[in-house]
């Protein structure tokens, strides 16, 4: 028992100083293989977050560079409206132009016609008034007919009577009654033809430029509901037009700070 218990203190020092060694070299080698695992899992871990990081900005440059040529493309479509509403914008000028033009040459036209109702207005007032002299001439005259024609009743009867020595001179005074008659009858009849005549011919002439200025002024009002209409679409072509230049100014700054970002995110 003694031998054997010092035998195995003899021999067991040298293995216990053997273990030491062989487990520090396992060790060692384990570190080594772990080590260069580790290295090799943080490479493909690097390499691959590389690659997701290039993808993913490939990815988005395709993306802002379809952004960007939409956005040129608007761009252009734009320019062709900004011309198309440009040159709508003056054609609607030279329309407003025209309107103007008549519409100035209404407005002489109107003034024309007023200044000739006017002057109807006054003539017919005349003519009025020469009616009303024309008629009090014409009563004047009829109460002159009616005496005369009592005058020559009077000597109708008178130049029956053969007994009376005057009645030469009496056929004498009644061929002037009658001569004087039949000239106011005459007389009667020009101031009556004339009072009719003046009436219808003012009437018609004063409704004649009452129907004339009443179609200047519908014609003036409708031209002026035109030309507000035009006013109106020109106005919000205007707006359109200002609208898509802002737009179009826009644009270029907003494709420069795309173009300045996406090198950054190389």
């Amino acid at each position: 028992m003694e031998l054997g218990v010092g035998f195995w203190d003899t021999e067991g020092m040298p293995g216990h100083g053997g273990g030491k060694k062989c487990p520090a070299a396992k060790t060692s080698n384990l570190n080594t293989s772990f080590m260069t695992l580790q290295s090799g899992v943080v490479y493909q871990d690097k390499n691959a977050t590389a690659q997701r990081i290039s993808s993913a900005r490939i990815h988005k440059i395709k993306e802002l560079k379809n952004e960007i040529f939409d956005l040129q493309r608007k761009i252009e479509t734009s320019s062709f409206e900004n011309v198309a509403l440009k040159e709508l914008n003056r054609r609607h000028a030279r329309a407003i132009g025209r309107y103007s033009s008549a519409e100035s040459h209404l407005q002489e036209l109107l003034a024309g016609h007023r200044k000739e109702l006017a002057d109807l207005r006054n003539l017919l007032k005349m003519s009025q008034e020469a009616e009303r002299n024309t008629a009090r001439e014409l009563k004047k005259v009829e109460a002159e007919l009616r005496r005369t024609k009592g005058d020559l009743k009077a000597l109708v009867v008178l130049s029956e009577d053969k007994a009376l020595a005057e009645r030469e001179e009496l056929h004498g005074r009644l061929s002037v009654l009658n001569e004087t008659l039949e000239a106011k009858d005459e007389r009667i009849q020009s101031l009556e033809m004339q009072l009719k005549l003046n009436s219808n011919t003012f009437s018609r002439q004063l409704a004649s430029e009452s129907k004339k200025l009443l179609e200047a002024t519908m014609t003036t009002k409708n031209l002026l509901m035109e030309i507000n209409i035009v006013h109106q679409k020109i106005k919000e072509k205007d707006r359109q037009l200002y609208v898509q230049n802002i737009y179009a100014n826009r644009m270029p700054k907003t494709l420069r700070d795309r173009s300045d970002w996406v090198p950054n995110d190389q």
